[in-house]
């Protein structure tokens, strides 16, 4: 009886063991996400976020020739709903006319004084003319006379006769220089006439012309279609807004909805890659579900920098080639852009492969056991690495490394394989050396926010480190790099300084931000100290210099502007975490204290 019950205790035991392993194994499975090794064409690929607008639009525009009324701005009390639909001849817009008022107030007045000024210049123009004329009749009836004495004189004495002739001659000379004078006088009087008149027609004329502009302070649509606001250099017109009327004073716009861009901006490292004519995927935001083609029309030649950030982007424009009726102006879109294909590849998530400063690896499932496997990466677009060697067609790739990959031995391509595609352990990169050095020259000279680089979800801190970490100090998550070799190495002593404490903050020169790794001996970085690689995500910083103050820096930040890196500024660092420099000056201010 007792050998029964124990029997009966050991089946229970398996059973449980047998439960045991089967949830356990199911669990753990259950953690290890995997994904198979593709085969086919690989698409290279810029992605990037624009903005739809019409390839071309009827303006709406405002009363024009408003500068020269020494009216420079209005602005818009009443302007309807954008994405509306109108008629030819509907309201659109209404205007301030407060100050084209005033301005016809002050016109009228001066139309008004104009108008007394010349009928005064009329009056004393005809008073003048008036006396003048008199005063040549009676000179004319004094020269009658003195002729009347000159004759009666005939038989006077010589000298009385003589005197006669000299009166007659004196009333004549009187009366031509008279005549004379009138004619002066009236030319005069004319012009004076003239001047008045001109300038109350030309106060009655800009009374006119502000009467005719003060009728179209509301505006009509010139035809039928849909209205957007449209933008100036500050933002968007809408009701409230103040609109300066130089130019063609568009107040809004009815789009043409048959041709539509979308407007973005790639940054300057995948500006080399995008070229006219390229064909594009489009999404928009608003519609998941709605999917579109295009293609490269415009590549900008020089650059820009947006607000609010260090990216120097060159704007670029799509021409979409479905219509849709759904789609607006204005709507966000998501662009993808083919830059290249490379046939019959093999290809795989990039969450698969893991980096480190020599080798390239992924976890490979090889029936119940996981290998370490080295491979050799190729080109990548967002979401996937080409894979030269390592791998086969639907090998089962690990998403996340599992549990134990400290304790898995790496298994490394054999070196035949390694010299068929010219690639040593040692190689940083997966270019030849023509690209590589291209590749340097394009880095963008300050840290970037990528919008077109994937993100790993499982980062653990803003510098996620690729090799073996300590389980000892969880926060050495990234990978350092000097421009010697023999100082490269990872763990406790990544910063080649084991004395630093990670409480001290130092201070470093962020110069450069790359999408591919680039050697930190090149010759691109010759000259610069304490050149140092962080792995960031998808990215690769470089800094120089290791100060424990700020200012101790500034002769170097001066040198490496000098170089070519004008972008680069001042990081401050907590151990291997960075800080921001405020935390930096205030954990400076309490070890001082």
């Amino acid at each position: 009886m007792k050998q029964k019950k124990i029997g009966y205790i050991l089946a229970g035991i398996f059973v449980l063991a047998i439960v045991a392993y089967f949830i356990f194994s199911r669990n753990d499975k259950s953690q290890q996400i995997t994904v198979r090794v593709k085969k086919g064409t690989f698409p290279i690929e810029v992605t990037t976020t624009g903005e739809l607008f019409a390839k071309s639009s009827e303006k709406i525009r405002g009363p024009q020739g408003l500068p020269q009324m020494q009216i420079y701005s209005v602005k818009i009390l009443k302007l309807i709903q954008e994405g509306t639909k109108v008629d030819s001849g509907a309201f659109v817009a209404a205007l301030d006319q407060s100050e084209i008022t005033s301005k016809m107030k002050e016109i009228e007045t001066n139309r008004d004084k104009a108008l007394t000024q010349l009928t005064q210049r009329q009056l004393d123009s005809s008073l003048n003319l008036r006396n003048l004329r008199d005063q040549q009749i009676n000179m004319k009836y004094d020269l009658e006379q003195k002729k009347t004495i000159k004759d009666q004189s005939i038989y006077e004495p010589p000298a009385t006769r003589r005197q006669a002739d000299i009166e007659v001659e004196k009333a004549e000379r009187g009366l031509e220089q008279a005549q004379k004078s009138y004619s002066l006088q009236y030319r005069k009087e004319l012009a004076n006439l003239q001047d008045a008149t001109s300038t109350y027609s030309q106060a009655q004329r800009k009374l006119e012309q502000m009467e005719d502009k003060i009728k179209q302070f509301n505006i009509f649509a010139p035809k039928k279609g849909m209205v957007i606001y449209t933008r100036s250099w500050n933002g968007r017109q809408q009701e409230g807004s103040t609109v300066d009327t130089w130019g063609d004073f568009t107040v809004a716009e009815l789009p043409d909805l048959s041709k539509m861009i979308s407007r973005t901006y790639v940054n300057e490292i995948d500006i080399s890659k995008v070229k006219v004519g390229q064909q594009v995927r489009i999404g928009i935001d608003a519609f998941p579900d709605k999917k579109f083609t295009g293609k490269v029309t415009s590549v900008a030649n020089v650059g820009e920098q947006l607000p609010n950030s260090n990216a120097k982007v060159f704007e670029v424009n799509i021409l979409i080639n479905e219509f849709d009726s759904i789609v607006r102006p204005s709507m966000t879109s998501k662009n993808t852009i083919v830059t290249a294909t490379i046939d019959n590849v093999l290809f795989a998530p990039i969450e698969t492969v893991v980096s480190t400063d020599s080798i390239s690896y992924v976890f490979r499932k090889d029936g119940g056991r996981i290998v370490k496997q080295q491979v050799i990466t190729g080109e990548s677009n967002d979401n996937e690495f080409v894979l030269k060697a390592g791998v086969n067609e639907n090998d089962e790739l690990l998403l996340l490394p599992p549990g134990n990959a400290d304790k898995l031995k790496l298994v490394k391509i054999p070196p035949e394989e390694l010299k068929k595609h010219e690639m040593t352990p040692k190689s940083k990169t997966n270019i030849k050396p023509r690209e590589n050095l291209k590749e340097i020259q394009n880095v963008a000279p300050a840290p970037i926010k990528y919008s077109n680089v994937p993100k790993k979800e499982n980062t653990v801190t803003p510098f996620q480190k690729v090799t073996d970490a300590p389980k000892s100090n969880p926060k050495v998550n990234s990978t350092i790099k000097t421009a010697d070799p023999k100082k490269e190495s990872t763990g406790s002593n990544t910063i080649n300084n084991s004395k630093i404490d990670n409480n001290n903050v130092v201070f470093r020169i962020l110069i450069a931000t790359c999408t591919k790794e680039v050697s930190t001996g090149s010759e691109r970085f010759a000259g610069l100290p304490e050149i140092r690689m962080y792995r960031h995500q998808q990215l690769f910083e470089y800094t120089i210099g290791k100060e424990s103050t700020s200012a101790a820096l500034s002769g170097l930040l001066k040198e490496a502007k000098t170089k070519g890196f004008s972008d680069a500024y001042i990081v401050a660092f907590k151990g291997d975490e960075q800080i921001t420099l405020a935390e930096a000056k205030k954990l400076i201010s309490e070890k001082n204290k």
